[in-house]
């Protein structure tokens, strides 16, 4: 409804998160119990983020984007 008024929507994505992320998602865990550095961060978006965005983008809905949360590193290094 606001956004056919031509408000813009505000994304807020996890940093950081397969699914969730905008700008740094993860790479590289396989599954199971999660383990110390078993991934790194990488430029790109989660799985959820990539799909929500395109269908925004598709039907023309104002929207800017962003992330929360711990951007730096991999593997708990800072």
């Amino acid at each position: 409804m606001l956004a056919r008024e031509g408000e813009r929507l505000c994304i807020v994505g996890v940093a950081g998160s397969p699914s969730c992320s905008v700008k740094t998602t993860s790479s590289g865990y396989t599954g199971g119990r999660v383990r110390e550095c078993e991934h790194a961060h990488v430029s790109g978006r989660g799985l959820f983020m990539e799909e929500q965005l395109a269908e925004l983008e598709r039907r023309g809905v104002a929207f800017a984007a962003d992330e929360v949360g711990r951007k730096e590193g991999t593997c708990g290094d800072s």
